[in-house]
């Protein structure tokens, strides 16, 4: 009795995704090899050790490495301009802007002695993102976990693919909306201080890989859980990636995803996918 009480609860712990790890084994009848999902987060320095030791151990399992979409790849630094500078007929920051915050954003830019003609120019998308980087100086690389997979699995002749391409990626992205972006532009100008502590926490609570923590951070915080707001965009996106990874037969594949997809208790990865028919293993 007391061994099958020990297995029950030892395959509990395997379902049960509130284990603290960052690093997830997915398997399913009929697949032969394993994958691995490796959850990333903007605004840390490095990957911490644990997390890149853990996925470096994998190396031999893997046989391609997919970012969940195509920002930092630089074959897109052109298509992805023309995603981010505004069109014709598109109103100019200044004008979505009241007076005020407008004046604070011109002089917060000037600190990167940006042009007020080039702000202009910039959808919200791209400001928002701008802003974000002063919110962490020190590490304002905000996809630091992808970029360094990427050169590692370029380094031992691992394939590196998208999940997303550059026109989903951006779909993606802007299906949050403009007034999505001003109200975290204004979130960003006026509340500073209190984001930098957030964004801080959050690192910490990263490089420790404390995932239930993070998850209460993620709940107490209307910054860092407002992409999860829009249920039907977080629903969606979850959704596609999903089926993308359950489209994937052979299995031996790395995805790194950003943290949010699995901060939300209703819309999150690993539910997905057991949905799928996969099972949710931590990797220790």
């Amino acid at each position: 009795m007391i061994l099958i009480l020990l297995s029950a609860f030892s395959y509990a712990q395997a379902q049960d995704t509130n284990n603290n790890s960052l690093v997830w084994e997915i398997s399913k009848d009929g697949v032969e090899n394993s994958s691995y999902i490796v959850l990333t987060t903007s605004g840390i320095c490095d990957i911490p050790a644990k997390v890149l030791n853990k996925a470096s151990g994998l190396s031999r399992e893997i046989k391609v490495y997919y970012t969940e979409n195509a920002l930092g790849n630089k074959k897109y630094d052109n298509l992805s301009e023309g995603f981010l500078m505004l069109k014709k007929g598109e109103p100019s920051i200044q004008k979505l802007l009241s007076a005020d915050d407008y004046l604070k954003l011109k002089n917060r830019m000037s600190e990167q002695h940006m042009d007020e003609k080039v702000l202009n120019r910039l959808k919200p998308l791209l400001i928002y993102n701008l802003l974000m980087k002063k919110v962490s100086p020190e590490c304002n690389t905000p996809s630091v976990v992808q970029q360094i997979f990427r050169r590692y699995a370029d380094e031992h002749g691992i394939p590196t693919k998208e999940l997303l391409d550059i026109n989903e990626t951006f779909g993606y992205l802007n299906s949050f909306g403009t007034d999505f972006y001003i109200a975290e532009i204004i979130e960003l100008l006026n509340n500073q201080p209190k984001i930098s502590e957030e964004i801080k926490e959050k690192a910490h609570l990263y490089e420790i890989e404390n995932l239930e923590s993070l998850k209460q951070l993620f709940a107490k915080s209307s910054f860092l859980s407002s992409k999860n707001k829009n249920a039907t965009i977080a629903q969606n996106h979850i959704k596609k990636i999903s089926k993308l990874i359950s489209e994937i037969k052979d299995g031996g594949a790395l995805f790194s995803l950003e943290l949010t997809n699995a901060m939300d208790n209703k819309n999150n990865i690993f539910d997905e996918l057991k949905s799928k028919g996969f099972t949710i293993t931590i990797v220790n």
